[in-house]
């Protein structure tokens, strides 16, 4: 009898260290991901300054020949790179390549108001679900707290904004690329700390669901301090994710965003703390 006991203690030790082993390569992609420890759910935000403090008194902003002076973010021959998994609530296969937008703002302060160009590339579309692109103007207090710009104070492509609802359009074909232009007029909620964000809004089983970057809620949601959880799994996980960078490596579909950085683990559970520039060292083998 002791001998059986024993022979079952090893071989239930053995299934278990198998478990316990099993290889990376034979997980699938969400799996892997879930295996990341995010202690920090700020990390996510920690790849772009989501803030841009603007002078809208209307003195000392003029140019050499008398205009105002434009300002181009993220400057430094930069752009911001916004990128989501489209599958939500449900997690997909972690390539974040659905939709990818490649962008640069340009700001005109001016008295009492600003005046923006968005200028856009559908970088990529790896998604096949019916999807509009959408932006969500924000006011910031310098800090971690954001507050919606109502419709009231912005004017889009020369046409005022009613109600409620965010400003969408159709998304583009991939490459294609594109210029929102707006106007913030001073009013009820601040424009002098502001950051203007994408969301996707997607339909998938007869519903439309909108998808933000990592730490930002549903629309409808006025004023809050980041993280919110909206956007975030138990693990932490995002389905969306801005980077300020000079040029953003595309991960052949399906293939799992730390296969193509290897250093994008080390960094996301350092609390971005090291490897700050993982997406410039991505594995070749596995960009498109």
């Amino acid at each position: 009898m002791k001998s059986i006991i024993l022979t079952l203690m090893a071989t239930l030790l053995m299934v278990g260290c198998g478990r316990e082993i099993i290889p990376d390569e034979e997980l699938s992609n969400k799996d892997r991901m879930n295996k990341l420890q995010i202690s920090d759910p700020l990390v996510w935000n920690s790849l772009v300054d989501q803030s841009i403090k603007i002078d809208t008194s209307g003195l000392g902003l003029k140019g050499a020949n008398g205009t105002m002076k434009i300002f181009e973010y993220p400057g430094d021959g930069k752009y911001y790179y916004t990128i989501f998994e489209d599958l939500y609530p449900s997690q997909g296969d972690y390539d974040f390549n659905d939709l990818m937008l490649e962008s640069r703002l340009f700001l005109e302060p001016r008295k009492n108001e600003i005046s923006g160009r968005l200028n856009a590339t559908m970088f990529h579309r790896g998604g096949t679900l019916k999807t509009q692109i959408s932006l969500a103007f924000y006011s910031n207090n310098g800090k971690k707290g954001y507050e919606i710009i109502p419709n009231e104070q912005i004017r889009i492509n020369d046409v005022d904004l009613t109600g409620q609802e965010p400003y969408a359009m159709d998304v583009p074909k991939a490459g294609a690329n594109f210029d929102i232009n707006f106007i913030l007029s001073k009013g009820e909620v601040p424009i002098d700390n502001i950051w203007v964000s994408w969301f996707i809004q997607v339909e998938s089983g007869g519903e439309v669901r909108e998808i933000h970057t990592a730490g930002f809620p549903l629309y409808k949601v006025n004023k809050f301090e980041i993280p919110q959880r909206d956007y975030l799994t138990q693990n932490n996980l995002p389905w969306g994710l801005e980077i300020m960078a000079e040029r953003f490596y595309v991960p052949l579909e399906k293939t799992l965003f730390l296969d193509a950085f290897p250093e994008f683990k080390v960094w996301a559970e350092s609390g971005g703390d090291e490897n700050t520039e993982w997406f410039k060292n991505p594995d070749l083998k596995y960009i498109n």
